[in-house]
């Protein structure tokens, strides 16, 4: 029986690719951080379209319900929403420990 053992030992990286490898990491990150930040507008706006279209806005109109009322009820709804995904976000930085995110601006730009 032939058997072959393989072990494997890098080099350690040096600081210049450590930079390289956090920067690209840090870059990936704030990407993908955009993902569901573009989501949110798109649902209201879907939302919005969804009641016009079943006439759900005109049913409460007729019902009594004023306009700035409904509008506000939007309002409050969308940045409810919007708020639980900015804590989410913030929650996972701060977890993470990133300082571009969640430090000073001198720590972001550098």
């Amino acid at each position: 029986s032939v058997s072959y053992r393989v072990v494997n030992a890098p080099l350690p990286l040096t600081a210049e690719q450590e930079i390289q490898v956090k920067l690209v990491l840090s870059f990936l990150a704030g990407l993908f951080l955009l993902i569901p930040f573009c989501y949110i507008p798109a649902s209201v706006a879907a939302f919005v379209v969804k009641e016009r279209t079943c006439k759900a806005k005109h049913l409460q109109l007729v019902s009594g319900t004023s306009v700035s009322v409904y509008w506000a009820a939007n309002y409050i709804w969308d940045m409810s929403q919007y708020l639980c995904v900015i804590s989410v976000c913030m929650a996972v930085f701060f977890l993470y420990g990133e300082d571009g995110f969640v430090g000073n601006s001198e720590q972001a730009t550098a």
